[in-house]
């Protein structure tokens, strides 16, 4: 497989209203180094942030393609997990 340098950005469900999903994510765009997209399914990605409203992280991602999924929540809660789907 090429080598994958796409980072993606998947939100949650939107149950907390009180958490600004979309300001997080502006923040976490621009504090990478390379750009990100929003998360495309069928997609290959490096690095997919899921920003989670709550612990639930509810976020379907079962049709996204990464090597690592890593999981924001509301309260900066990081949770990082290594795909075993790419290689």
């Amino acid at each position: 497989m090429d080598k994958i340098v796409k980072t993606g950005i998947k939100f949650c469900g939107g149950c907390n209203p009180r958490y600004d999903r979309g300001a997080y994510a502006d923040r976490l765009i621009k504090s990478l180094e390379k750009p990100a997209e929003l998360a495309v399914p069928g997609k290959a990605y490096d690095t997919v942030y899921v920003i989670c409203g709550c612990q639930v992280c509810c976020a379907d991602l079962s049709s996204l393609l990464a090597r690592r999924f890593v999981y924001i929540t509301e309260n900066g809660a990081v949770r990082d997990e290594i795909a075993g789907g790419l290689a």
